[in-house]
């Protein structure tokens, strides 16, 4: 068997923070409102928890959009998070000091209530990164097993898998290394 290997690209700042890096990206939309689907969500966290090692996701983004260890307690407060309410953000990071190997976000909406009647189109959005180093590794039946099996759990509208710089664009310097 022939070994594909796939690009390689990291970048840093000069103060050492990882700003870009080569990644896999599964994004999954999702027509339905979060109390629907907030189940199916976790389910699917899971899912991608145990297919990379649950200890790979550190820090999440608390309520004033500052980083926090995921202890046990946090990680309970999460997944409350995730399973209460009309509608929650939450991003859950492998780094606090780089945009790191893994990632998980998701922006569960209120859909069908009042706030949301001029958007009939608008979706719940679910993100998982990992690095390109699964396909070198395991090759691309397992990352497409791994999507296919989340998205079995959720009532997804569309989604893609694909290899993606993994970043955050709301950093100004992204743009010059880019």
């Amino acid at each position: 068997m022939t070994r594909k290997t796939y690009p390689h690209i990291r970048r840093h700042m000069t103060n050492g923070f990882e700003i870009i890096q080569d990644s896999i990206v599964l994004n999954y939309f999702i027509q339905h409102p979060h109390r629907d689907i907030s189940a199916s969500v976790l389910k699917t966290l899971d899912i991608y928890l145990e297919a990379v090692g649950a200890e790979k996701l550190r820090w999440y983004t608390d309520d004033d959009g500052e980083l926090r260890p995921l202890d046990a307690k946090s990680w309970s407060d999460a997944r409350a998070q995730l399973s209460s309410g009309e509608g929650t953000s939450i991003g859950l990071w492998e780094s606090r000091v780089s945009v790191g190997d893994h990632r998980m976000e998701y922006r569960g909406r209120a859909l069908g209530t009042e706030s949301y009647k001029w958007e009939p189109r608008a979706t719940c959005g679910l993100t998982f990164w990992m690095p390109t180093k699964y396909l070198e590794e395991q090759g691309p039946a397992w990352v497409k097993t791994l999507a296919v099996a989340m998205a079995r759990e959720l009532p997804i509208n569309t989604g893609y898998a694909t290899l993606a710089f993994n970043t955050e664009m709301d950093l100004a310097s992204v743009p010059e290394v880019i």
